[in-house]
């Protein structure tokens, strides 16, 4: 019988009476993973390599640790039904969910669609954010803890390494000695690879080799990415660049600060890109160990003649990026937060302002209708706001408009913080959208860079919205309306927004969930009134049945 029938049998003994195992699954790397059963349905366990019954201080050690872990919820990681320990041998049965793991896909593919990638690495970092919310973190993001389906992304494994690190720091848990697979050291960050337990920072490291590999079709450090991998979606690779850094303080402050970058969208063609040539970019990977391990890893000396030598095997090129530096360009992300500084706000704006839609204002008004029609409009309100035009506007849609609706724009008829003047490039955008132009690289180059500069002003985040929904760039354009609305309480107020966000609620890639919250909380049941006109006005039945979904949830607000 082979070594694996041996096992196979040896663990359907072990947990005879409370477990059916049966075929062995390819999840994780750390822990052994079954499909199994009970009289309640199938689910996987997890088997973990640990030692409870000669120590029976890791026993505790494994009951404290999962008490905290299986009070995390999120869509996306796999829900932990049990966790206990069997005749010495600690284990954890997960829901058995559809999917198989990342790696297999990476095998299989090699590079895959950048707007796959994108997905995927987003929504691990949704996950990543509840995690690290919690007080916790995963300690071992690798292919292997990844599995995709045609619907989900899921996440399997949260806390296992941190467990086995604290239980056994000593023991070489995997070829690495400290994570799961021969190739877990291209993924884990260099302080895990010194002697450390894990980290969100770390977690993000490995957010950053999962997207270089996903695009470049090689893991960190096996191979010179081919030219043009990172060309198709501009900004990217100053992500990875950031999120890879050797110094875990110069890595993303947090996940959602690192999804809030990955608002990115792919261009058609690589010959649209706006990044260096292949030959000036320098690698993204550093093995090299942490001058300064954690102080309570007592082993971290131990490790590092063992780490030493797999730099040494990994090549001269860590050295040659060191001595050129880390930097890379310059980065996009913008550094979350839930209060306003606007400081470039309108100096007439009410700083008292209520956040919610004006109690007096019709409920059944058009956002998109005449401006005139509501006396207590910004635009009217200001004699000097005629010159701008609503790129989002309609002029069919209303017979009188006419010229002043090509002429004027988003700033005057929109109202809330885009009312008054603009600077410049966000006036010439929202004119531009307003013809019909069509967004190239270096317009999106521009609006990068003035975002960059000025993370708190609502109105570059809610041009670059409007800029990107003229793309029909969904994903990307809910990012930036997210982050308006978080910084400025007079966002809700602006009509296009709301009218943009049910757009993408109906044609964006399953983004109901993540577009619901913020209905809730900033429109609620005013929302009803502009979703019933979406509805009317949707021929596409997919779209229909998101925005129904939506109408629901709205129906059962209190």
């Amino acid at each position: 019988m082979a070594p694996r029938d041996e096992q196979l049998a040896t663990l359907a003994e072990l947990f005879a009476g409370r477990f059916t195992v049966r075929e062995k699954l390819n999840w994780g790397g750390l822990a052994l993973y079954y499909g199994g059963s009970t009289l309640h349905g199938d689910l996987a366990l997890a088997v973990l390599p640990l030692d409870c019954e000669s120590q029976p201080e890791n026993s505790r050690l494994f009951y404290r640790a999962m008490e905290e872990i299986k009070s995390i919820e999120a869509p996306t990681l796999v829900r932990i039904l049990e966790a206990g320990v069997q005749h010495g041998v600690p284990f954890v049965a997960y829901d058995r969910v559809p999917g198989a793991p990342l790696g297999d896909t990476l095998a299989d593919e090699g590079a895959i669609d950048p707007r796959r990638a994108l997905h995927i690495a987003r929504r691990v970092l949704e996950a990543l954010q509840v995690i690290h919310g919690s007080g916790a973190f995963h300690g071992d993001l690798t292919p292997s803890n990844i599995l995709l389906s045609d619907q989900a992304v899921s996440i399997v494994g949260v806390g296992i390494a941190a467990i086995l690190r604290r239980a056994a720091p000593s023991d070489r848990t995997g070829p690495t000695g400290r994570g799961s697979g021969p190739s877990a050291i291209r993924y884990l960050a260099p302080e895990i690879l010194g002697g450390a337990r894990g980290s969100a920072e770390a977690d993000l490291y490995s957010v950053g080799a999962l997207l270089h590999h996903m695009i470049s079709g090689f893991a960190p450090g096996k191979g010179e990415p081919p030219p043009g991998s990172f060309e198709r979606v501009p900004g990217l690779l100053d992500v990875v660049r950031k999120s890879m850094k050797h110094a875990p303080g110069e890595r993303f402050k947090s996940a959602d600060e690192m999804r809030e970058a990955l608002a990115l969208e792919v261009l058609e063609t690589p010959a649209q890109a706006t990044l260096p040539p292949p030959r000036e970019v320098t690698p993204l990977w550093n093995v090299t160990p942490p001058s300064k391990v954690e102080a309570d890893e007592p082993s971290a000396r131990a490790r590092w003649p063992y780490v030493l030598a797999v730099v040494v095997l990994i090549g001269a090129g860590v050295a040659a990026w060191l001595v050129r530096g880390e930097d890379g360009g310059e980065v996009v992300a913008e550094t979350s937060t839930e209060t306003s500084t606007e400081a470039e706000a309108d100096p007439e704006a009410d700083p008292e302002a209520d956040p919610e839609v004006d109690p007096e204002a019709d409920p059944e008004a058009d956002p998109e209708a005449d401006p005139e029609a509501d006396p207590e409009a910004d635009p009217a309100a200001d004699p000097e706001a005629g010159t701008e035009a609503d790129p989002e506007a309609d002029p069919a849609a209303d017979p009188e408009a006419g010229t002043e609706t090509e002429t004027a724009g988003v700033a005057s008829v929109a109202g809330g913080p885009l009312a008054g003047e603009l600077p410049a490039l966000l006036q010439t955008t929202l004119d531009r959208i307003a013809a019909g132009h069509e967004f190239g690289d270096e317009d999106f180059r521009e609006l990068y860079s003035y975002t960059g500069r000025n993370r708190e002003d609502v109105r570059g985040q809610m041009v670059f919205a409007r800029a990107f929904m003229s793309r029909g760039w969904h994903t990307a354009a809910f990012e930036r309306y997210e982050k308006a609305l978080r910084l400025d309480a007079g966002a809700p107020s602006d009509p296009q927004t709301l009218a943009d966000l049910l757009h993408i609620v109906g044609h964006g890639d399953d983004m109901l969930f993540h577009v619901w919250p913020n209905i809730r909380r900033y429109w609620g049941h005013d929302a009803m009134a502009p979703l019933e006109r979406a509805l009317a006005a949707e021929e596409d039945a997919s779209a229909r049945r998101e925005l129904e979904r939506l109408q629901r949830r709205i129906e059962r607000l209190e």
